[in-house]
């Protein structure tokens, strides 16, 4: 009897992760900016993914971090420190000059093990890998060299999968 609602219970909550993740980190954000003295000069957020530009020096980043660490007793903050590139998300952030340069970032692990073209979806769905891959590089990579180096690697992991010549050549 009680089998049913145990699981829509289940897929509610699991649906509803993201949601309360976003809500608690954006709670914990407001109130550790509320207490800082220096504050970052950007701070971006994505669920529990974090970018942030410091101007205020390294002794008081390290600071900040410390003070981050400490504010919950469940939360605590891993740090990528460089005044040359940091990586967020799948994005690879770089300074060159005064600007933000913009380019994939893969893990050393990332397989690109896309979907193979002979498995049993539907149609529609493995043609729309391609584009829907190159698009992502598109809004990605912020330079023209950057942008035609990973559609080439792009090209070649989707050959490795079985994608048609026609289909990669479409969309790349």
């Amino acid at each position: 009897m009680l089998q049913g609602p145990v699981q829509w219970l289940g897929m509610v909550m699991a649906y509803m992760a993201p949601t309360y993740a976003n809500i608690f980190m954006g709670a914990i954000n407001r109130r550790l900016m509320g207490f800082l003295p220096d504050k970052p000069l950007v701070w971006l957020r994505y669920i529990d993914s974090i970018f942030l530009i410091w101007t205020n020096g390294r002794a008081k980043l390290k600071a900040f971090i410390q003070h981050a660490n400490t504010f919950h007793p469940t939360i605590k903050f891993t740090s990528n420190i460089s005044t040359i590139q940091v990586p967020l998300l799948e994005v690879m952030v770089t300074l060159l000059g005064n600007y933000n340069h913009t380019d994939l970032y893969s893990k050393p692990t990332d397989t690109f093990n896309y979907l193979h073209w002979s498995s049993c979806h539907p149609q529609h769905t493995r043609r729309s890998i391609p584009c829907s891959l190159a698009f992502r590089l598109v809004r990605i990579c912020s330079s023209e060299a950057a942008l035609t180096r990973r559609l080439k690697d792009l090209k070649h992991h989707l050959r490795k999968r079985g994608f048609p010549h026609k289909h990669i050549q479409a969309a790349t």
